[in-house]
């Protein structure tokens, strides 16, 4: 009697799932980006969440960051929900509890998804048809490519009538299957395709090329480009077949990385598409929960955000938070960004964050000025590697 029961109602359950599907693909379908009528776009990017079923702390920062920052535009960058396995109710209210917040204030979403997102067995697939039950879900899967959710929406001018701006999003994939080159998957060769032939194309239709921001999760293996050459071969530090320290020349970076960096060690030509089509002014990413920096590469921003998750994984309150990135249709060849950190959030008045996220390690929520302290501390640092450089 309990199975026949329990049959029912996951029947019920997974009906309900398709009909809102249905309903709310078609109704957001018509939704379109576009800057205000200052001239303005804001993005507020939220990764590795890591978010659970039943947690609280990952929402509760959500809401108050989108007061702070009254974004045009939310963008999930990956490992969104884990430790949900493969069970679709757990998934569902995951998933709900991280959109709750952006869909009660009538705010836009896109997202990417990380190599954590569906490695208990529940697909990126059946994830993104989830995310795409809520209203303002914008993301959308390009029917053949490898991965999930290797998209792009086009932002307007504040008088609709161009082109003015253009987003990507990257599957960036999960963990390479070829035992050979080990370490995590890379974005393929048919995802590069893609991206060259339609930004081709949107340079056709708009008489130009249209400046871009790409979204992945895993961030690309020339980012390993700044950091030391080694004369060894040292275990996880060889990328692209160069042997590297694990020493960043700090002189070429704005912020901080307090972990290596963690990219796939092959690359089937991503980054080099990018400099090619000279479209994408930075690639904003996740991963590595610690770091937060921008290192520009052949013109092109790298951009850490790091992890906004407060539940199940490391880091600590002093380093969690998002990344506001605001566009100008002005100036679209550049953008302004800051990091909206805990502590920033937290210290707001009428934050009620300091209640609902405790951590358990000892420390982790005094708030003290530890940017101050890391900024100076890297000032010196890079005086230090400027003058060695001389």
């Amino acid at each position: 009697m309990k199975k026949a029961a329990t049959k029912v109602v996951s029947v019920i359950l997974a009906l309900i799932f398709v009909m809102s599907c249905m309903i709310f693909a078609s109704a957001d379908a018509d939704i379109q980006l576009k800057f205000n009528q200052d001239g303005k776009f804001k993005i507020l990017h939220i990764t590795d969440t890591h978010q659970d079923s039943s947690g609280e702390k990952v929402p509760a920062f959500i809401a108050e960051a989108l007061d702070y920052t009254k974004p045009d535009l939310v963008v999930f960058g990956g490992d969104n929900q884990v430790s949900n396995g493969n069970d679709f109710q757990k998934v569902y209210d995951a998933i709900e509890s991280l959109v709750k917040p952006i869909v009660e204030r009538g705010i836009p979403f896109a997202l990417v998804f990380g190599n954590h997102d569906d490695q208990e067995g529940f697909s990126k697939e059946d994830q993104l048809k989830i995310f795409q039950s809520f209203p303002g879900c914008l993301t959308y899967d390009v029917e053949g490519l490898y991965g999930c959710g290797n998209s792009n929406l086009p932002i307007l001018s504040s008088d609709g009538r161009r082109t003015a701006f253009n987003l990507w999003f990257f599957d960036s994939n999960t963990y390479n299957p070829d035992e050979s080159q080990g370490g995590y998957d890379y974005v393929r060769e048919d995802q590069i395709n893609w991206y060259k032939t339609t930004s081709e194309a949107l340079e056709r239709a708009n008489g130009k090329k249209v400046p871009s921001l790409a979204f992945q999760h895993i961030i690309v293996p020339e980012i390993y480009d700044i950091f030391l050459r080694s004369p060894i071969k040292i275990k996880n530090f060889t990328f692209n077949g160069v042997n590297r320290l694990p020493i960043p020349d700090l002189t070429k970076i704005n912020g901080y990385i307090l972990e290596p960096p963690c990219p796939p060690n092959y690359s089937a030509g991503e980054f080099d598409a990018w400099v090619e089509r000279g479209d994408i002014i930075g690639a904003v990413f996740g991963h590595d929960h610690v770091n937060n920096f921008i290192v520009n590469m052949k013109g092109i921003d790298l951009i850490q955000t790091p992890s906004a998750c407060f539940e199940n994984s490391y880091s600590t309150n002093f380093y969690r938070g998002a990344r506001l990135i605001t566009l100008d249709e002005n100036d679209t060849s550049k953008y302004e960004t800051e990091i909206i950190s805990y502590i920033k959030v937290a210290t707001q008045k009428d934050s009620k964050l300091g209640n609902v996220i405790l951590s358990k390690h000892f420390g982790e929520d005094i708030l003290l000025p530890l940017e101050i302290i890391g900024k100076a501390a890297m000032t010196v640092i890079k005086t230090v590697f400027s003058i060695l450089h001389k």
